[in-house]
């Protein structure tokens, strides 16, 4: 994972990341660059059940309610 980078081009990551654990983080990333959940599991050798408790975690600290809403939050873009 370290090597591989997603270059987030948008708004308040520097805010984002403060809110988020080290882990949470990696997992945007994983998500950002289109990953699975099973996928995200593998990349950062973590359970499935891991990636969900860590998921509803992210949900909660950008009060959204899927992976789609907290990318949008995650990147900075406008919800409509």
């Amino acid at each position: 994972m370290e090597g591989d980078e997603v270059a987030l081009p948008y708004g308040r990551l520097d805010e984002d990341c403060a809110r988020l654990t080290r882990r949470e983080n990696q997992m945007m990333r994983c998500f950002a660059k289109g990953l699975l959940y099973k996928e995200t599991s593998a990349a950062l050798g973590i359970s499935f059940s891991a990636v969900h408790k860590h998921q509803q975690s992210i949900f909660r600290k950008f009060g959204v309610a899927n992976r789609t809403e907290a990318l949008a939050e995650y990147l900075g873009l406008a919800r409509y």
